[in-house]
């Protein structure tokens, strides 16, 4: 008879498709690392609704009407450890049920992450209200979040570092996906395995639907995808968007002129308006589920990209593309081997010679991120198979 391996997804649902492609990369490891067995995933919301793990008549679950940044007293009292180890006896019957508990990743390692009640809760609170139901937690593909001017040794801020301190206690085991937030963890003696961003894996699951859209090398384009400030956030290091503006404009003329095909790919509604504005000629896209996301980017053979989950996705089939941002989420793409530079820092020049010497080499590259992909999916198979 074959056993049944129940695995809750603890994610962010609805809101950036990044999130998805981590979970999705999950899936796929776990599907293979339980292939003798029928898995049945649960997907966990711990952004917008992270009290739903409560049954509906628990009052604690009406903390879900709070809008991020509301209730923040209430939020740290029910985060108190104490009080997250009573309420955990309250949580609804599926949370016990579970054979394993995967946090899908994200960037937890940040600066004065301790002064939002919302981020202690998703990490702390509700990590530990599985851990004390019996439920093996992992945490796979913990990144870090600073400055690109201000990049710590060692995570300084006391209140910071009993925050993590808490999530290390309610994992079974963690993996990190960038080199600064292995060393921060190394700081506080947590000593976790360095793998690729799950979201490396997502592809696997679209590769042969991907094959079967790509056409001829000549309809091959290069994928844009371009934030205001190379980034969500400048995180006070006065980044000029106007500059950056004026760089994606010109480098879009250039490409044009040598007779690449453009398309811009979209993460956000801000986005696409943006895109338009750099050129309006080019063809936009916001897909709006993974599965069209892969249908767009099918056809790319390199990418620039400003969000690291605009990339990632490229690597997974095999396409490498140029990072810029603003903090440490770039060392995520330098992990599997992309180049990466602070938007303060690049000019049209530079963006354009690393660009060509993608597309030149884009057979080379394709054939190492699908063997860089496939060793990703082995070390996170190793690992899910040492949870008994």
């Amino acid at each position: 008879m074959v056993s049944t391996k129940k695995i809750g997804l603890i994610s962010n649902w609805g809101g950036n498709i990044g999130h998805e492609l981590i979970t999705i990369g999950v899936e796929v490891a776990s599907m293979e690392a339980f292939k003798d067995s029928k898995v049945e995933f649960v997907n966990i919301e711990r952004h917008y609704r992270p009290f739903n793990i409560y049954p509906a008549y628990n009052p604690v679950r009406l903390m879900n009407l709070m809008p991020w940044g509301w209730g923040s007293f209430l939020k740290i009292v029910v985060n108190n450890p104490a009080l997250s180890r009573f309420l955990s006896h309250f949580v609804s019957s599926r949370v016990p049920k579970l054979d394993i508990a995967i946090a899908c990743g994200g960037p937890v390692i940040t600066l004065k992450a301790s002064q939002s009640p919302e981020i202690c809760l998703m990490f702390n609170h509700f990590l530990e209200c599985f851990k004390y139901n019996g439920v093996k937690v992992l945490n796979l593909g913990v990144g870090s979040c600073y400055p690109i001017e201000n990049i710590p040794q060692k995570v300084l801020e006391i209140e910071d570092i009993r925050y993590l301190t808490r999530m290390f206690a309610a994992c079974e085991n963690i993996t990190v996906r960038d080199v600064s937030a292995m060393n921060l963890c190394k700081s506080m003696n947590g000593h976790y395995q360095l793998i690729p961003c799950p979201s490396v894996l997502s592809g696997i699951r679209f590769e042969s639907e991907v094959l079967k859209m790509r056409k001829n090398d000549k309809d091959s384009f290069i994928v844009l995808n371009i934030l205001s400030k190379g980034a969500n956030e400048d995180w006070g290091q006065n980044v000029d968007p106007e500059a950056w503006f004026s760089i994606c404009r010109e480098l879009t003329q250039r490409l044009l002129l040598h007779r690449h095909k453009i398309k811009f790919v979209c993460h956000s509604d801000s986005e696409y308006c943006l895109a338009e504005k750099i050129n309006s000629v080019v063809p936009r896209f916001r897909p709006r589920t993974v599965q069209e996301y892969f249908r767009v980017i099918a056809g790319a053979k390199v990418g620039l990209c400003n969000r690291i989950h605009a990339a990632m996705p490229l690597a997974s089939i095999g396409i490498p593309s140029v990072g810029v941002g603003t903090d440490t989420r770039l060392k995520t793409l330098e992990t599997i081997g992309l180049p990466t530079f602070y938007v303060k820092e690049v000019n049209v020049d530079l963006l354009e010679e690393r660009i060509e010497h993608l597309v030149k080499r884009r057979t080379t590259e394709a054939e190492r991120l699908k063997n860089l992909r496939d060793s990703a999916l082995q070390q996170y198979v190793k690992l899910l198979r040492t949870i008994n």
